[in-house]
């Protein structure tokens, strides 16, 4: 995973139509937590959206 990635998190739409993207999500992580992996889901069903913004996914470890 690339921990730079810059895809965006937010989006604003009209109809099916893409007009502005952001990155404005964030998982915030301290040193007893360990990132596996992560991604931004970007996947819509049937053409819509679920929200407006993409789902973040991430797999870690916690070391509590």
């Amino acid at each position: 995973f690339n921990i730079n990635d810059t895809t965006p998190t937010y989006f604003e739409y009209r109809d099916k139509e893409i007009l502005r993207e952001e990155i404005i999500d964030y998982i915030f992580i301290n040193n007893k937590v360990k990132v596996n992996n992560f991604r931004v889901e970007r996947k819509n069903y049937n053409a819509r959206w679920v929200s407006d913004h993409y789902p973040l996914l991430a797999d870690l470890d916690l070391n509590l």
